[in-house]
């Protein structure tokens, strides 16, 4: 599990096949997303702090949050790692060496590819959305023992989602959900998760990797929890799709700007967007070192002022 927030930042790419999707995917939220690779640049934009000594002093204790012991940023970003991690395992390569050309107009590796299942996509796409609803919590210091109330907080917390966390939903619905599983994603999510069998979710190597972290007992339990959670936030999602008319045939457009997509492809094109990308991987750095920067300047300040204040005495 990563140890430092300052290394995990700077060791995202400044360019590669994620970055040039997030990029093309800026049309579904515009200038929402800047891709920070450095605790400088995550802290001027976070906290508008340049000052050199001031940097250096947030950076010491933006790490010290980090690892504050009882502190899950750690978990949280395992868990984004480890979704993307699999999801690629299913989707990945049998030649790696040229996921390079899905950005750069070849068709001929996407035989490559061998696109998941309807159910094995289904069913990933809903554990990967309870992901970030688990991640929420912890990042923000909810209790251990979610609850519905953790849900609800995450629902009305949508309704503000900060840059880098928006960006990993709207890239969540475009490559998870419209292009693999079409307009009707969330339903198709939701019946799927319902109606699998419970060894079939129980052998399901995302939801076996992630299924300690999410509430209940036993996989009826966490198939509940997940239910709920997608039950909770659909309006929201079909909200945000609507709103920027979202559809396949825009998607398609979209893309076709950079990879030639056909009908008899667009699953294949899916797939090697699934299997080339880590976008929650990037994304979710870049979500938790700007909370850990945020919480870091807030309690600097307060010490600051207590010294002040002190000193008046």
């Amino acid at each position: 599990m990563t140890d430092s927030i300052a290394s995990a930042l700077a060791e995202l790419p400044s360019r590669d096949v994620t970055v040039q999707l997030l990029e093309m995917l800026d049309f579904v939220v515009p200038g929402q997303w800047e891709n920070v690779t450095s605790m400088e640049q995550m802290i001027e934009r976070a906290v508008g702090e340049t000052n050199p000594h001031v940097v250096a002093r947030v950076t010491r204790k933006a790490e010290e949050v980090f690892g504050a012991p009882g502190a899950r940023y750690g978990t949280a970003l395992w868990l984004f790692e480890n979704v993307d991690r699999l999801d690629q395992l299913a989707s990945a390569a049998t030649v790696a060496s040229k996921v390079g050309g899905l950005f750069g107009g070849a068709l001929d590796f996407l035989e490559e590819y061998t696109p998941k299942p309807e159910t094995t996509q289904a069913i990933d796409a809903g554990i990967k959305l309870v992901v970030e609803l688990v991640a929420f919590g912890m990042i923000r210091g909810t209790p251990k023992d979610a609850s519905f109330e953790q849900i609800a907080d995450f629902v009305i917390a949508l309704q503000d989602y900060a840059k880098s966390d928006v960006m990993r939903i709207g890239a969540w619905i475009v490559v998870d959900g419209l292009l693999p599983l079409g307009p009707n994603f969330m339903v198709k999510i939701s019946d799927t998760i319902r109606e699998a069998a419970d060894s079939t979710l129980a052998k399901n190597k995302v939801f076996d990797s992630v299924s300690k972290h999410i509430p209940g007992d036993g996989v009826e339990e966490k198939r509940g929890f997940i239910l709920q959670a997608l039950a909770a936030t659909s309006a929201w999602i079909g909200e945000f799709v609507a709103e920027r008319g979202l559809t396949r045939e825009l998607i398609i457009e979209k893309i076709s700007t950079v990879v030639t997509v056909t009908e008899d492809t667009l699953d294949y094109v899916a797939a090697g967007l699934d299997a080339s990308t880590n976008y929650y991987t990037h994304t979710g750095v870049q979500t938790v070192a700007r909370e850990v920067v945020v919480k870091a300047h807030a309690e600097l300040k307060e010490q600051v002022w207590r010294e002040w204040v002190d000193g008046l005495s």
